[in-house]
């Protein structure tokens, strides 16, 4: 395989690798599994040129490793993980290092999209009411009257709801944009040419 080749499989490497710690870091629950001893007792599992590895994130990850596995955790599986976990931060490090966040369009993407599915992770989740349906309906009839002729209540229904949630997701991002952006010093010009 030609340097180029070798890079772009690292490239890929490291996307699918960030998504999925991302993901997972967001979506699993802290668990008591896990022997590994902290160093110097203060809740790191490791470094990597000074940044931690906190026990908190190599639990969630071991948890989520015991999840798919068919039979039980041994101690080569969690010295496995943690040099995975290590592997991992190396890469990420590199990554910011050498500017591929800042140059691959690919890289940008996974990115973007992990931190959407992160901050969509803690939105609480739960069927939406009769009374929050019919006011999103009422609300929203230009978009249903189209679609939803000649469909059945059930389906009818079903659609309304699909679209409510998906309208609650875009408006927990929409609003963590914007406290990004309240957060940010952003300078444009007056015109793009």
């Amino acid at each position: 395989m030609s340097r180029n080749g070798n890079r772009r499989a690292n490239l890929m490497l490291f996307v699918a690798a960030a998504g999925g710690l991302i993901l997972g870091l967001a979506s699993v629950f802290w668990s008591p599994l896990g022997s590994v001893t902290a160093l110097g007792g203060g809740g790191v599992v490791a470094t990597v040129n000074g940044k931690a590895i906190h026990v908190e994130s190599y639990r969630r990850a071991l948890q989520a490793m015991a999840s798919d596995m068919r039979g039980p955790l041994r101690g080569s599986d969690e010295e496995l993980l943690l040099r995975r976990l290590i592997e991992e931060e190396l890469l990420i490090q590199a990554a910011l290092r050498d500017g591929v966040i800042d140059t691959d369009p690919m890289v940008r993407k996974a990115f973007s999209d992990a931190m959407i599915a992160w901050i969509l992770a803690d939105l609480p989740v739960h069927d939406p009411s009769e009374l929050e349906l019919s006011e999103f309906y009422e609300n929203n009839a230009a978009l249903f009257d189209r679609y939803s002729m000649g469909m059945d209540t059930d389906s009818a229904l079903e659609m309304l709801r699909a679209a409510f949630v998906q309208r609650r997701r875009d408006l927990a991002v929409a609003q963590y944009i914007s406290w990004l952006r309240d957060q940010a010093d952003i300078v444009r010009p007056r015109r793009i040419r």
